[in-house]
């Protein structure tokens, strides 16, 4: 998967347990956040064969942006952990929803295909 992503974006690490982040220098906006992010989402929607097993994996989003000096980047990562937990939460109630973002304060949980 991270094969498929790396020209997309500047950086791809693992957290720890099942938890990465993506970290895009200059994105400009959220729209242009939303369209990578819908892009991992869309990959993830393909079947991964694992011998003769055909998995499925699933992931929950969470975005936040800053601009150069605003944040630390454990600020940041915490916006974006907070927006990912509101992300679980709308998936486990829609089955849909696997994207949200933290701006000012507030997360808004976003379907994965919204516009």
């Amino acid at each position: 998967m991270s094969r498929r992503w790396r020209l997309c974006m500047d950086a791809v690490g693992r957290l720890g347990g099942d938890e990465f982040a993506v970290v895009l220098h200059n994105v400009g906006t959220v729209d242009n956040a939303l369209a990578v992010a819908r892009r991992i989402v869309g990959d993830m929607d393909q079947p991964i064969l694992i011998g003769d097993t055909a998995m499925q994996p699933r992931a929950s989003i969470g975005i936040a942006l800053s601009a150069p000096g605003e944040l630390t980047a454990e600020e940041l990562l915490q916006r974006a952990d907070e927006a990912m937990y509101v992300a679980k939460a709308a998936t486990r109630e829609t089955g849909t929803t696997r994207v949200a973002t933290y701006s000012h304060g507030i997360v808004e949980p976003l379907g994965a295909n919204q516009d």
